[in-house]
């Protein structure tokens, strides 16, 4: 496939995710644009509306990456930079989302909504002593700074950033054993890149070379191209290479290698031995762990995590969880189960995702039809064209549509053209239609598909008519 057919193709996934996101469907609208960004890694709008889809499924955190994503491809997308800020608010990130909103305003960006939004953050309880405490900080008044940071901390104990600036503070006073709390504080519940930074700088002027190590490694995860942070790592390679060259151990105390080796190549090799058992007990009762958790979990984000996992093992017993969890009274994990047996590609499951065809849930019955699709087995023929004949959704009818074109059975053609031809039906629905005729491409599809340019009167559907005909080398 060329790269300008790619794009194009990642562009129509994103149209579609965002359609979904329209509706609801956000763990739909996320596969969607995943595989958009497959065919094009470069596609800002696909991590942009990513984003929006975790944060309305309140997974901030890879909400924030997915939009830090869109702005490394595009700096000046500014509707991300305000969906970032929202999203910074929503989880009591007061500071930087004042800082974030602050540029935006000196930019002329968004006035109207980049004022309301700044509004609304200066009454939230808090902000006013860390906005204190930070111009303190700077002009080196580190008690002070310190005090208004701990009051902002009580009214909003959530904003990470003042977190990291009483760290910081603390550790100019030498208080270095409070400054590195409150930065691990900042670390352990938010894993916050700054807050690694600055522990980071602690531990190496405290000569603490193998921490400092570790906690720049973890920032440059995130942020590979700062150069100052480069350079304190290169710093800390070469303290930690001079130690090994000198046979220093990390304590500072020599080391007699000649008397210890060989009773640590034995060591050595029982710690690998039960190691390698270890991993091989963690691997032959995995499904079983995953299966007896997901049966006593109650919670509906623990259980989508584990059926996913769930998807990845062989066997009656991940099989049998999966299965029964499609009878789960949440409708996301019930999707959720679906959407598993499809990625196990296990036949027995055929029938008890047919069998969700019927479920009362719009995304169950989306995910249904997809993953049938996936099976590519003809006994589903029957029962999705019923789906697309009759469902209420459109949003099923059009994954109806698209699955019976990945089915490929010629006989589908006449239910698919009814589609086309129906002037009451979605457009999307008839659009999947044609492109499904497209993906049979037998003799019946091609004279199908020139009936249809003659009798259909919507212009849109008759370029994607010719559109596929010409695909399938037909002028």
């Amino acid at each position: 496939m060329e790269d300008n057919e790619k794009k194009e193709l990642a562009k129509n996934l994103c149209n579609e995710g965002a359609e979904h996101l329209k509706h609801k469907l956000y763990d739909i609208a996320i596969m969607k644009f995943d595989k958009a960004l497959e065919y094009d890694p470069s596609l800002a709008d696909a991590w942009h509306n990513k984003g929006l889809s975790y944060r309305e499924g309140k997974k901030y955190d890879e909400a924030l990456k997915a939009f830090d994503k869109a702005l490394e491809i595009n700096p000046d997308l500014y509707r991300t930079m305000i969906s970032k800020g929202d999203t910074l608010f929503m989880q009591g990130f007061l500071l930087e989302s004042t800082d974030l909103f602050f540029n935006l305003s000196a930019r002329g960006i968004s006035p109207d909504k980049v004022a309301i939004r700044a509004e609304k953050i200066q009454l939230e309880e808090g902000i006013e002593e860390a906005i204190k405490g930070r111009s303190l900080f700077k002009e080196g008044n580190l008690e002070k700074a310190i005090e208004e940071f701990d009051t902002s901390l009580q009214k909003n104990p959530n904003d990470r950033l003042v977190l990291v600036y009483k760290g910081k503070a603390l550790n100019q006073l030498k208080r270095y054993d409070e400054g590195i709390a409150c930065l691990n504080e900042a670390i352990g519940r938010f894993s916050y890149h700054e807050a690694y930074k600055e522990k980071a700088i602690s531990m190496y002027e405290q000569d603490n070379i193998e921490e400092a190590y570790l906690s720049i490694e973890a920032y440059l995860e995130y942020n590979p191209y700062d150069e100052n942070a480069v350079n304190l790592h290169k710093n800390c390679q070469a303290r930690l290479m001079n130690k090994t060259t000198s046979g220093q151990l990390a304590s500072g105390t020599l080391k007699n290698k000649e008397r210890d080796e060989q009773f640590k190549e034995t060591i050595l090799k029982v710690v690998c031995i039960l190691i390698l058992m270890f991993f091989v007990y963690l691997w032959a009762t995995k499904s079983q762990r995953l299966a007896s958790t997901l049966k006593e979990t109650g919670s509906n984000v623990e259980k989508n995590q584990l059926i996913y996992e769930l998807s990845g093992q062989k066997g009656d017993v991940a099989f049998d969880a999966l299965v029964k969890s499609l009878s789960d009274k949440n409708s996301g994990v019930r999707a959720s189960s679906v959407n598993a047996l499809s990625i196990m590609r296990d036949k027995r499951a055929i029938d008890p995702v047919l069998g969700m065809l019927g479920d009362k849930s719009q995304e169950v019955r989306y995910v249904s039809c997809i993953a049938l699709g996936k099976f590519n087995d003809k006994k589903a023929v029957n029962p999705v064209t019923n789906i697309l004949k009759n469902d209420s959704s459109y949003i099923v009818r059009m994954a109806a549509a698209e699955t019976l074109g990945l089915l490929g059975d010629s006989l589908s053609v006449k239910d698919l053209s009814e589609a086309v031809l129906n002037d009451n039906e979605e457009m999307c629905v008839r659009v999947s239609a044609v492109k499904s005729i497209g993906l049979i491409g037998d003799k019946n599809a091609v004279d199908a598909l020139k009936k249809m340019s003659v009798k259909v009167k919507d212009v849109n559907i008759s370029k994607e008519i010719i559109g596929t005909l010409q695909k399938l080398g037909v002028k």
